[in-house]
């Protein structure tokens, strides 16, 4: 059976098997040597690292269910090979893991409250709380000129080792180890043994944080919440306070990005501050191109940009590279001693073949980014690399990425996989509610099939966000959500097509006392009360205020609901934090009107926020939102692969004029319409042409009935000589533009007098041509 379980990992329900059966079924009179209780437990953490529940999703999510039920069969010596699995950088940074490790640990020490607290502290809070020191002494080192300590073999290193060796970049040594017997973790300078940092566990629940002279006590935490959380990062912030009194906010600003063959794109420029350039291998900055923004949008905002330009010219390209692809390096780089190639090989192999460049500004000073090689850069312009700003996972700015598109052939693709890899975007997209709820569906349809219940794992997060967004702007008034919604608005109206939990869900908003808790979020029914504008624009509202305010707002509600522990500091902003917000095409679905108040409404929201710090990027289409930026902030793409600089005021502009700009409309009507008002001109101005040519060179004369015909081809069949000026005429009157309406009846009435005057003349010249005729009828018959 192990060896079955350890090549075999098929779906979800067989780790799930796999966990329960290698645990159930291990006899403790069985004599197994060392290798074969490695085998085991070799066996079984491919299966546990699956493991998860309800609300983990692309996990197993009855496994941490079949660990706490079952661990306890197995001996003390394969559990601890099984912890041996897990690195300080899993537990540390991944909130699924953890939710393993403190599984593992709760089920196998159940009968031993005492024992169990010692290996939680030793192997979870120990570990998390030696991450953020590490983090605070890299910063502290850095802040004084000291070379950085490569902490990534601390990082690799299992939770159960006891001792480790690392350098500085002198190759100064420097020793962490774990005392079992102390229950200590320990951080050192190993020539001088002079203790740097240390955490240890006092009278079984008290933790104790020493960095250099100073103290900081917490109180070991037995619920799987303060645990998953990682402490928050108010914990790690308090304890930056009191070791060293100060707190550098790596806040990240764009300058230029270039990016060359991805996804489509060649040698696209992307200009956040056009003083920074890129040719040829060299960065260029010219400070004489800078300009201040005259005003702020809020407090908590240092800068809105927008990406415009044509389907195709990049823009969703440049969020999914900053969102996805350079997060994820800038993490990598920021820890390991390697290069931006090695990174892109190991973790981002989609970027094989594409080159890039990112200049960027984090705590006043300028660094680059980039897989090409440089061969010049201004002087305070500095390579990033390992070291060079200390410790920055922990301190980055979040980054949260917003989206109404739904792409149906990645959503019914969607495998429900999951990214453990650092610095993860927070995605808040609809293509990712979308498919969630899609997999939810498939699953219970394959349950039907299979005849067996299918326990749901899916939460609805959106309906929650939803309902507390409402929640706590009713305020013991429909009022107040009617201003910030529309005016029709009801909250009697609301519904997610089930009579017995609509009344719920109403009483909820309305502040309420209600039955509701986490369990009625695993659903995949949405509020029905809203067109799809109204949706698209109600559940941006909600995402984001649950980012910036919500979440700070309703901690106890959500506890007092049952919550099960979900990662929710990590998903959202909580106070001091930066982050970047990158908006795709947000509006879209949106009625004019409320794009034209997209920047307003959104800067409202903000106002709510707890004190942070947002830059703010969207990729949009809509004039009505470039009105609201100013056009040092605009990138406008063309098609020719170049971000363009804007000639013109965009702030404040009448958005008649943005649209003549070519990075919107080549003409500022439908092509449909253009297309005949063309071709009427056109048929006019030849029949003109014509006549002259005529006039003056006696050429084919084009007669009314042609331009009949012509007309009947291009407007409406039953055209003849005799109604053809009447419909041009009508065709004319129907223009909703005045120039051209007005142009094309000058030129009808034009060619009714040129008409009409041809006809008299004809009638002079046939009388001519009649008189002549008699004439010379006359001289014959005279002469005969």
């Amino acid at each position: 059976m192990t060896e079955l379980y350890y090549y075999f990992y098929g779906r979800f329900n067989d780790n799930e098997t796999a966990i329960k059966l290698l645990c159930r079924y291990y006899k403790t009179e069985m004599r197994l040597d060392s290798d074969e209780r490695q085998y085991i437990a070799d066996a079984l953490i491919g299966h546990i690292k699956n493991a998860g529940d309800q609300n983990d999703f692309g996990y197993a999510y009855n496994g941490l269910e079949m660990i706490e039920k079952n661990i306890h069969y197995l001996p003390r010596n394969i559990i601890q090979r099984i912890l041996e699995k897990y690195t300080c950088n899993e537990v540390d940074m991944n909130s699924i893991h953890r939710k393993q490790v403190y599984t593992i640990i709760k089920g196998f020490f159940q009968n031993n409250e005492a024992e169990r607290l010692q290996k939680q502290f030793l192997y979870l809070d120990s570990v998390i709380i030696m991450g953020m020191l590490k983090d605070i002494y890299s910063e502290d080192r850095s802040n004084h000129g000291q070379p950085a300590i490569n902490f990534y073999g601390m990082e690799e290193m299992p939770i159960t080792m006891e001792c480790l060796t690392v350098p500085d970049e002198r190759k100064s040594l420097f020793e962490t180890y774990m005392d079992k017997v102390r229950s200590e973790r320990v951080f050192k300078e190993k020539s001088r043994e002079s203790i740097l940092f240390k955490v240890s566990l006092e009278q079984k629940t008290k933790i104790m944080v020493e960095y250099s002279d100073e103290t900081y006590k917490l109180d070991l935490k037995s619920d799987m919440d303060n645990v998953l959380n990682s402490y928050g990062k108010t914990v790690f912030l308090d304890m930056k306070k009191a070791f060293i009194n100060s707190r550098i906010n790596k806040y990240i600003s764009y300058k230029l990005v270039y990016l060359n063959q991805y996804h489509g794109m060649t040698q696209q420029k992307f200009y956040f501050d056009k003083c920074y350039d890129y040719s040829d291998g060299e960065i260029k900055y010219d400070d004489k191109k800078k300009k201040e923004i005259p005003l702020t949008y809020s407090p908590k905002i240092s800068s809105i940009y927008a990406i415009v330009g044509k389907n195709g010219t990049g823009k969703t390209s440049l969020v999914n590279f900053l969102g996805n692809d350079f997060d994820t390096i800038m993490y990598r780089l920021g820890e390991e001693e390697t290069t931006v190639s090695k990174i892109v090989e190991k973790y981002r192999p989609s970027l094989r073949g594409t080159e890039f460049l990112v200049i960027f500004e984090m705590n006043k000073k300028k660094y680059y980014i980039s897989n090409m090689t440089i061969k010049k850069s201004p002087e305070e312009i500095m390579e990033y690399g390992s070291g060079t700003a200390g410790s920055v996972r922990r301190q980055l700015s979040k980054i949260f990425y917003f989206s109404n598109k739904i792409d149906m052939n990645e959503a019914f693709a969607f495998q429900g996989e999951k990214n453990n890899d650092l610095g993860e975007t927070q995605n808040y997209s609809e293509q990712r509610a979308f498919a969630e709820r899609i997999e939810q569906i498939r699953q219970g349809q394959d349950g039907q099939k299979q005849k067996k219940e299918v326990k749901t794992r899916y939460f609805n997060r959106d309906l929650l966000f939803q309902l507390l967004y409402l929640r706590d702007h009713f305020e013991k008034k429909e009022e107040n959500l009617k201003k910030l919604l529309w005016e029709t608005f009801s909250v009697d109206d609301l519904t997610i097509g089930d009579k017995e939990k609509d009344d719920i869900i109403r009483n909820f908003v309305r502040g309420e006392k209600t039955d509701i808790h986490m369990d009625f979020f695993h659903t995949t029914n949405t509020l029905q009360y809203f067109s799809s504008g109204q949706y698209a624009r109600f559940d941006f509202f909600a995402k984001l205020y649950w980012i910036v305010k919500g979440y700070a707002n309703n901690k106890e509600l959500i506890k007092s609901l049952g919550d099960s522990g979900r990662a929710y500091e990590n998903e959202t902003i909580v106070e001091n934090d930066s982050a970047i917000l990158f908006i795709d095409e947000g509006d879209l679905y949106y009625h004019p009107e409320w794009q034209r108040l997209y920047i307003s409404d959104l800067c409202k929201i903000i106002e709510e926020a707890v004190p942070c710090n947002l830059q703010i990027i969207i990729a949009t289409n809509s004039p009505f939102i470039l009105s609201d930026i100013f056009e040092d902030n605009i990138i406008f793409l063309s098609e020719e692969g170049e971000s363009e600089e804007s000639h013109e005021q965009t702030f404040g502009q009448n958005i008649h004029t943005l649209l003549k700009k070519d990075f919107f409309l080549k003409y500022t009507m439908g092509e449909f319409a253009r297309e005949k008002i063309v071709q009427v001109f056109e048929a006019l101005e030849s029949k003109e042409h014509q006549e002259n040519k005529e006039d003056q060179e006696n050429k084919k004369y084009q007669s009314r009935k042609d331009l009949a015909d012509n007309m009947s081809q291009i407007l409406k069949p039953d055209i003849t000589v005799e109604n053809v000026y009447q419909r041009i005429s009508d065709f004319a009157m129907a223009i909703g533009e005045d120039i051209y309406r007005s142009h094309l009846l000058g030129l009808i009435e034009e060619d009714m007098k040129k008409t009409e005057n041809r006809i008299s003349y004809l009638k002079k010249r046939q009388q001519e041509i009649e008189e002549e005729l008699r004439d010379l009828e006359g001289k014959t018959y005279d002469k005969n």
